[in-house]
């Protein structure tokens, strides 16, 4: 996921909202996210993955 982050926050801050993220996490991470609980859980992970790098979408 950490390797994601930069790429996750560039098309986040072009206004790409989670929802239209999930298909194309689903296939970068090779995991199924197939419903709300899913999706919750990737964001998660990509919460936790900005934390480590020290720095937040929110910051850019």
């Amino acid at each position: 996921m950490r390797r994601l982050v930069p790429e996750i926050e560039r098309l986040r801050a072009a206004g790409a909202a989670w929802s239209d993220l999930m298909p194309w996490l689903s296939q970068r991470l090779g995991v199924p996210i197939a419903d709300d609980k899913g999706a919750r859980a990737v964001q998660k992970l990509f919460r936790r993955a900005v934390a480590k790098e020290g720095c937040h979408e929110s910051q850019r």
